[in-house]
């Protein structure tokens, strides 16, 4: 006979242990799925964005030179400027309208931009992968070294990086959903040609998708062609202004744009090349830009056709700026227009080992999130405090408000109407300290000691030069080393030096000449 009330117990032993077991996969799915929820990975990115917004604020640092720069042309939107495309000095004239010109209001856009830029890679990998990817690619912009660096100062490559992610969002609607093709091809090169007003570099995606299109899309050739002309013709409509100041201004940023290549003047050295690819691991994070590397390297069996599209996105950019590294010297942030595809990549990469173990992909973004938190909080004290190299970087951005004040009590003294600065740097950082005072700001160069403008090397040299119209008497600043240039005839003094602490081993010394 068999014993019922056995029976039940055992069925209800075995029914605890699958429930026990079920509550503890749930549980371990609950872990693995918690940091890339929407609504925990969205939280962060607005956190972040609260401290990064909060250290615009609370920082005691100046502007840098090209902050200074770009604030100016701001006070008179154009088409285009010497060096750079129109887009920033536009975004900087609306928010000096709306929040007046201080610091914090320069640079109050800066944390937006990357949260805008998160949220459109949020959405580009959602749309080529799934969720979980998108939510992680958000996540790991966000955590970039870089982007914490960037959400602090106002650059272009912040505004181009926004309309290139938002851009490539698009062409991933156009590869995933056939039936947008053309119309996510139009948006994109709308979208592209505005990432072009932000930095030319913006053109490297004309790069990546004709490359694309020509050896690893599975489009017919005539749809390749076709969405190429729409690409390429709403690229050029959104970048006409840009287009037509160089076609107007002989092509002179992008004469600038070779003449910061210095190709000119090759010397050929692996050491630069080793010395861009080193500082890669501090913009992109060591372990994420140790994965791109993997991923860039390594056949994928799974999605084949889209880590091709996303590597045309990437070693493009990254190939070109290696070759530059090589021939002469490449700055670290050259290569930031690989990065949008890069975190696409590397978040995809980050999912599928969080299937078989979660630390390393919480190694990579923890490390990250570490790094750039103490960027944010080095920025808004205005101190890097013990991690503070003998060569302070942030030396570059204190002491010009005492600088200016110094320059402002000699003019009152000797009654000098124009201040004549020596180079590029107290030129845009005493434009912007005397933006609410009357005197005239040039840089020594004689405007009428050649006909040829475009011997002039910066906006200064072209916009403010000195000649026979510019008020007198002039009171002139050089460093301690230097004279007037000869074209300043019978300059005097010094009259008075300006010495002031940019950092605990480091002094800014101007010397003050006065010509009658």
């Amino acid at each position: 006979m068999v014993d019922i009330t056995r029976v039940s117990l055992d069925c209800l032993a075995l029914q605890g242990c699958a429930y026990v077991r079920g509550a503890g996969l749930k549980r371990r799915k609950r872990i693995m799925r918690g940091p890339s929820t929407p609504f925990f990975a969205f939280s962060i990115l607005i956190l972040l964005f609260a401290l990064r917004t909060t250290a615009i604020i609370v920082s005691p640092l100046d502007l840098g030179v090209d902050e200074a720069q770009y604030w100016l042309w701001g006070q008179t939107p154009r088409l285009g400027y010497y060096s750079k495309p129109p887009l920033i000095a536009w975004i900087l004239g609306v928010s000096n309208w709306l929040l007046g010109s201080s610091v914090a209001a320069v640079r109050s856009a800066s944390a937006l931009l990357h949260l805008l830029t998160s949220l459109m890679l949020w959405r580009a990998a959602s749309t080529l992968f799934d969720e979980p990817t998108g939510r992680i690619a958000a996540l790991l912009w966000a955590s970039l070294p870089a982007v914490g660096l960037g959400s602090f100062i106002m650059s272009t490559d912040s505004i181009m990086l926004l309309f290139w992610s938002a851009g490539f969002a698009s062409l991933c609607t156009a590869f995933m959903q056939p039936h947008k093709l053309y119309t996510s091809i139009a948006i994109a090169g709308a979208f592209i040609g505005i990432a072009t007003l932000g930095k030319y570099a913006g053109l490297y995606f004309l790069v990546g998708f004709a490359g694309w299109l020509s050896f690893s899309c599975s489009w017919p050739k005539r749809t390749r062609f076709t969405a190429l002309m729409i690409f390429v013709g709403f690229v050029a409509l959104f970048a006409s202004p840009t287009i037509i100041f160089n076609l107007s201004n002989e092509f002179v940023t992008v004469t600038h744009v070779g003449d910061n290549a210095d190709l000119d003047k090759i010397q050929p050295s692996i050491t630069g090349l080793v010395t861009f690819l080193g500082a890669q691991f501090f913009v992109f994070g060591p372990v994420t830009f140790f994965l791109l590397i993997v991923g860039c390297v390594l056949a994928h069996k799974d999605n084949q056709d889209k880590t091709a599209l996303l590597r045309w996105f990437i070693l493009p950019v990254l190939g070109v700026i290696c070759l530059q590294a090589v021939l002469r010297e490449a700055n670290a942030n050259w290569a930031v227009a690989a990065f949008p595809a890069a975190t696409l990549l590397v978040a995809r990469m980050l999912v599928q080992m969080l299937r078989r173990n979660k630390w390393l992909p919480l190694t990579a973004l923890g490390t990250n999130f570490i790094l750039s938190g103490l960027i944010t909080f080095c920025l808004g004290l205005g101190s890097l405090g013990v991690l503070t190299p003998n060569s302070d970087p942030l030396r570059r951005l204190r002491a010009w408000d005492s600088l200016a004040a110094d320059a402002a009590s000699l003019l009152a003294q000797t009654g000098a109407r124009t201040l004549i600065t020596h180079r590029r740097a107290e030129a845009a950082l005493m434009h912007w300290h005397f933006r609410n005072q009357s005197p005239d700001i040039s840089l020594a160069s004689n405007v009428e000691a050649s006909s040829d403008a475009s011997q002039f090397g910066n906006h200064y040299h072209r916009s403010y030069p000195v000649s026979s119209a510019t008020p007198r008497p002039f009171l002139v600043m050089t460093s301690p080393d230097e004279t007037p240039p000869p074209f300043l005839k019978n300059a005097q003094g010094p009259v008075a030096t300006s010495v002031h602490k940019t950092s605990a081993n480091k002094d800014r010394r101007i010397d003050f000449w006065i010509v009658y």
